[in-house]
């Protein structure tokens, strides 16, 4: 009797112990996913007749963090934060003084033409040829970015059209002429994403029963109504069994 009494209690608290695991989870290890996406390549160069010269190339990127279900990009995903970057590559000859005057990115409402511009870079020394360095937005909430920055307005589907353009511009001192030279990029279209609020679920895509079922909070949920069961299945057997042998007994 004393055995069977010790097992049950064992069991019990693994089952207590397993529950408390998978509640927990959620908070050590939260659920984030990130989407990268290369938005294209642009180069600029300019130089003199006597050698001397500057080269620019721009690759342009794009990150989604899917931690929730806030906004449908493109019409599909569950986003809540955007990060613009572009990795910069600079190489010159025969000159000095080289620095990135500016990295900026222009957010423009599709609708009325109001925009954001973010800058990303700003009289940054270029110390040596090649350079190679990475600039970006930082992690930006998509309903900040919409609605404080760009002030964007919805479409009569409820979408949010938002264009995005760069510009850069890099320049030095010919070390033969003493003449400026100035490589820009004026604003260049990049990349149009069309946000979609999720109150309700996007046309062409929006989370599944899979999605939902593997993330850590849902996971946790069902392990635990999994346990809740085993738990109430393991209280009858014993209690069955303890009747069973009152029963003999008398």
């Amino acid at each position: 009797m004393k055995r069977h009494r010790g097992r049950t209690y064992v069991v019990a608290a693994i089952i207590a112990a397993l529950a408390l695991t998978l509640f927990t989870i959620p908070h050590t290890l939260p659920y984030e996913r990130l989407d990268r996406f290369d938005l294209g390549t642009l180069t600029a160069r300019v130089g003199s007749g006597s050698g001397e010269w500057i080269n620019v190339r721009l690759d342009l990127e794009g990150a989604l963090t899917w931690t929730g279900h806030s906004f449908a990009v493109n019409g599909s995903g569950q986003y809540d934060y955007l990060e613009l970057k572009c990795s910069i590559h600079v190489e010159f000859s025969n000159a000095e003084d080289v620095i990135i005057n500016y990295i900026k990115i222009k957010a423009v409402d599709h609708l009325d033409g109001s925009y954001y511009e973010y800058t990303l870079a700003s009289n940054v020394a270029v110390s040596s040829s090649p350079y190679d360095n990475t600039f970006s937005t930082g992690q930006m909430s998509i309903d900040d970015h919409l609605v404080n920055d760009v002030q964007a307005d919805e479409d009569a589907q409820g979408n949010y059209w938002v264009r995005y353009y760069i510009t850069v511009q890099v320049s030095g001192t010919g070390t033969i002429t003493g003449e400026t030279l100035t490589a820009t990029i004026g604003y260049k279209w990049f990349n149009t994403y069309a946000y979609q609020p999720l109150s309700s679920p996007p046309s062409g895509g929006g989370p599944t029963a899979a999605t939902w079922a593997l993330t850590p909070t849902a996971a946790s949920l069902i392990g635990l109504a999994v346990l809740a069961c085993l738990a109430f299945w393991w209280a009858k057997r014993v209690v069955r069994v303890k009747r069973g042998r009152r029963g003999a007994r008398a």
